[in-house]
C-alpha cells in the first residue's frame, strides 16, 4: 500500500466550494440528495475527481444513486456517504432526511450517534497506556475489577478481542447503576454465560476495559479519550458527552429505529437525548464522517496522523491482527480485520460498524475508506453497502467478507439454463410478515443471491451464486467467466423436490445464518406494502394531542382499538415510544400519562409499558399510582427474570420508600 503525506488544500482552494442539492425521483416523494462536486470542506482529505486517483466517475454514481434508492424504499430514513481515496476525499453525498417528520435534509458532516464505532478510540486508549508501560495486555482483569466474577486467566487482551466470555445480556446502564463505575462493577459481578477464549461479541469487554483506562489514568474514560485522543487528533466535531446546552446540539441527528409490525422506521428519539447517564466506553461517542475518516487514517499510517504519532507501528500491527473469529469474520482488538491478503504489516480490510446504524471501513490495500452513517438502526444498509462496494468493483480489493481465489483453484460446475431454473424465486422463515426474503435471481447466465427486507432494495447479502456441487453454491463474484472472488466461509445450500428447490439456508462453518423456505413472492410483497400504508395509531394519538386535547386523544384511541383496529397499525413499540418522547424530551407529563395509560390498557400482560407508566406517574409526583404500575411491571416480568426485573424492583423500593418517608 502506498503511503502519501496527507496534504492540506490552499485556502483559496477551500473558497471554491461548491455544494448542490437536488431532488432524486422517488417512491413517495422526492428524496433529498447532496452530491459531491470540487471543493469539498475538509483540509484533511482535499477533493478530486475519481479518476485521477484510479477510480470510476461511473461506478461511485451507480454506488450512489443505489444509496439514494434505500432511502426510496423506505431501507433508510437518511444517511451520509463518504469515500477518501489516497487521502483524497472522491465521494461525500448525503441522502435523505435528518429529521423526516419536520422534513429537514440531511447536511453533510453533520453529527451522528457512532455507538460501537466508539470501541476503537477505547482499545487507542488502552494500547497507548500499555506502551506507557502503566498496563500489561496480559495482566489479569481482576488485578483492576476485584468482583470480577469470569474466569481467573482473562486478562486485557480477552476484552479487547471479545474473548471474555461476557455476552451483552447483563443490560445496559439504568437506574439503578449511580455511576459508570457502579455500573461496570454490576456488570462484572454476573457470571459469563460463554468459555474463555471464544468469541462473543460483548459490550462488557470495552466497559470494562474504560474501567481499567480509569483506573490505571485516574481519569474518566471520557475525560482521557478526550484529552489523549480527539484533542490532539484535533477531532473537533467528536465528542463522548452530550447535553441538552451542546453548542452542536442542532447539527445531532435524530435517532430511527426499525419496527417489524410495521414494515417501516419510527422516530425513537428526536430531541437528541441520548439513554445512557455517563459516557460507556463501549458506545456513546458522537462525530462526524470527516473527523472518523480522520481517526481511521491514524490506523492506517500505523499510529500516526497529520504529525501526531498515538501508537507505535507495532502496535497497530498487531491490533489489527487476527485475533479471535466468529462466523462472520476475525477480530483484532478494537476493529473487525479480514486478515488476507495481508501486506505492510496491515489486513486487507478492517472495519467496525455501529448499533445506530453506522459503518466504517478501511481497505489499506487500495488505500482507502469508506463511511456510511446513518440514524436507522437495525438496517440491512450497512452489509449492502459492503456488498455493492464489492460487487461495483470500485476498488482492487472487494471488501470485508470477500477474498480473492483464482479460478483454477476452486473446483466450479457448469449449469444449464434448466439446472439454473429450479433455484430461482424467493425464500422467507415464514410467509406471514417474514423479516427477510432471499432472493434467487438470473442475470447474464449467473445467478446472483439478494436478501431483503420485504419489498425493500437494501440488500444485507448481495453475491453472485458459485455453484460448487449439488445444490450447494458459495457466494462469490464473477468476472466474466472468471471466479474472482468467493467468500472463504459462507455457503448456501438448497433443499430440492422435483424440478425446484423447496428450501434455502446460508450458513457459515456449520452456523445457519438464514433458513427460509420457497414462499409467493408477490403475496410477501403485497402485504408488507399494505401493512406499510396503515397509519399509525401513534401518528393518530399525537396529531389529536396537539390540535383536540387529551380527552379526545383518549377517545379516539379507544373507539379505533375497539372498533377498527384492522384500519391502522397498533404497535406497542410506536406507542411505548411516543409516551416516552413526550414525557423525557418535551416534558408534557400529563400527555405522556394518558399515552402510556392506553398502552396499558392494549397490552396488558406485558411488562414495560406498566414500567415506564410508573416512570411518568413518578415525574408527576402521583407515587402511589406509580407504586401500583412498578409492582404490576415487577409480577408480569418474574416468570422470566432478567435484567428489566432488577431494574422494575429497584424503582419499586425507591417509590416505597419515599411514600413511606411522606408518612
Amino acid at each position: 500500500m502506498k503511503r502519501r503525506d496527507r496534504a492540506l488544500v490552499s485556502n483559496a482552494f477551500c473558497a471554491a466550494i461548491l455544494l448542490i442539492a437536488f431532488p432524486v425521483g422517488a417512491q413517495g416523494g422526492d428524496v433529498p440528495r447532496t452530491r459531491t462536486l470540487p471543493g469539498i470542506e475538509s483540509p484533511a482529505f482535499p477533493y478530486v475527481r475519481p479518476e485521477e486517483v484510479g477510480l470510476s466517475s461511473e461506478k461511485l454514481e451507480r454506488l450512489g444513486a443505489e444509496v439514494a434508492s434505500w432511502v426510496a424504499a423506505g431501507d433508510l430514513v437518511g444517511g451520509e456517504l463518504l469515500i477518501v481515496k489516497n487521502g483524497r476525499t472522491v465521494f461525500h453525498e448525503a441522502y435523505g432526511w435528518s429529521d423526516r417528520e419536520r422534513r429537514k435534509p440531511v447536511e453533510r458532516n453533520s453529527i451522528w450517534s457512532i455507538k460501537s464505532m466508539s470501541k476503537p478510540f477505547t482499545a487507542t486508549a488502552v494500547l497507548m497506556l500499555a506502551e506507557e508501560g502503566k498496563l500489561s495486555l496480559d495482566d489479569p482483569v481482576s488485578r483492576y475489577i476485584p468482583r470480577f466474577a469470569g474466569d481467573p486467566r482473562t486478562t486485557i487482551r480477552h476484552l479487547l478481542s471479545h474473548t471474555s466470555g461476557y455476552r451483552e445480556e447483563v443490560g445496559d446502564p439504568s437506574p439503578i447503576h449511580e455511576s459508570f463505575t457502579h455500573w461496570v462493577e454490576d456488570w462484572a459481578a454476573q457470571t459469563p454465560a460463554g468459555t474463555l477464549g471464544e468469541f462473543r461479541y460483548s459490550d462488557f469487554g470495552f466497559a470494562a476495559a474504560g474501567y481499567i483506562v480509569e483506573a490505571v489514568s485516574g481519569l474518566p474514560i471520557g475525560r482521557f479519550t478526550e484529552e489523549r485522543i480527539i484533542a490532539p487528533l484535533r477531532l473537533h466535531n467528536t465528542s463522548t458527552e452530550f447535553s441538552s446546552d451542546s453548542a452542536w446540539r442542532a447539527r445531532l441527528n435524530p435517532w430511527y429505529r426499525w419496527n417489524d409490525h410495521a414494515g417501516a422506521y419510527h422516530l425513537l428519539w428526536a430531541a437528541h437525548r441520548p439513554a445512557w447517564q455517563f459516557y460507556p466506553a463501549a458506545w456513546g461517542m458522537f462525530s462526524t464522517a470527516m473527523d472518523y475518516a480522520r481517526f481511521m487514517a491514524l490506523w492506517v499510517n500505523k499510529g500516526e496522523s497529520r504529525g501526531v504519532r498515538l501508537l507505535a507501528k507495532p502496535t497497530v500491527e498487531e491490533a489489527l491482527r487476527e485475533q479471535a473469529r466468529d462466523g462472520w469474520g476475525g477480530y483484532g482488538y478494537g476493529w473487525f480485520v479480514a486478515e488476507e491478503p495481508r501486506a505492510n504489516g496491515l489486513p486487507s480490510v478492517f472495519f467496525h460498524g455501529g448499533g445506530d446504524g453506522t459503518m466504517a471501513m478501511v481497505l489499506p490495500s487500495s488505500d482507502a475508506m469508506v463511511l456510511l452513517l446513518t440514524h436507522s438502526r437495525s438496517g440491512p444498509h450497512l452489509g449492502a453497502l459492503r456488498a455493492l462496494v464489492g460487487m461495483l468493483e470500485i476498488f482492487e480489493h472487494p471488501g470485508f467478507g470477500w477474498v480473492y481465489a483464482a479460478g483454477e483453484d476452486l473446483e466450479t460446475l457448469s449449469l444449464t439454463a434448466e439446472e439454473r431454473h429450479r433455484y430461482l424465486g424467493a425464500f422467507a422463515e415464514t410467509e406471514e410478515a417474514p423479516s427477510w426474503l432471499a432472493h434467487v435471481q438470473q442475470e447474464d447466465g449467473v445467478l446472483h443471491l439478494r436478501i431483503t427486507r420485504p419489498g425493500g432494495r437494501a440488500a444485507a447479502t448481495w453475491s453472485h451464486l458459485i455453484p460448487l456441487g449439488a445444490g450447494v453454491f458459495a457466494p462469490g463474484r464473477y468476472e466474466g467467466s472468471r471466479v474472482a472472488a468467493v467468500h472463504p466461509h459462507w455457503r448456501v445450500r438448497f433443499t430440492e423436490a422435483g424440478v425446484e428447490a423447496t428450501e434455502l439456508r446460508l450458513v457459515s462453518r456449520g452456523d445457519t445464518l438464514f433458513a427460509g423456505r420457497r414462499v409467493d413472492a408477490d403475496r410477501v410483497l403485497t402485504e408488507a406494502a399494505a401493512r406499510r400504508s396503515r397509519v399509525s395509531v401513534a401518528d393518530i394519538l399525537e396529531q389529536t394531542l396537539a390540535r383536540e386535547g387529551i380527552e379526545a386523544a383518549r377517545q379516539r384511541f379507544r373507539s379505533i382499538h375497539l372498533e377498527t383496529p384492522d384500519s391502522v397499525r397498533i404497535t406497542q413499540a410506536e406507542l411505548r415510544t411516543l409516551g416516552y418522547r413526550l414525557l423525557r424530551e418535551e416534558r408534557h407529563v400529563d400527555q405522556a400519562i394518558a399515552v402510556l395509560e392506553l398502552v396499558v390498557e392494549a397490552f396488558p400482560s406485558h411488562a414495560n409499558p406498566y414500567d415506564i407508566l410508573g416512570d411518568a406517574y413518578h415525574a408527576a409526583d402521583r407515587l402511589e399510582e406509580a407504586r401500583r404500575s412498578y409492582a404490576r411491571a415487577v409480577a408480569l416480568a418474574e416468570p422470566q427474570g432478567g435484567t428489566d426485573l432488577r431494574i422494575y424492583r429497584f424503582k419499586l423500593e425507591r417509590t416505597t420508600r419515599q411514600l413511606e418517608a411522606r408518612k
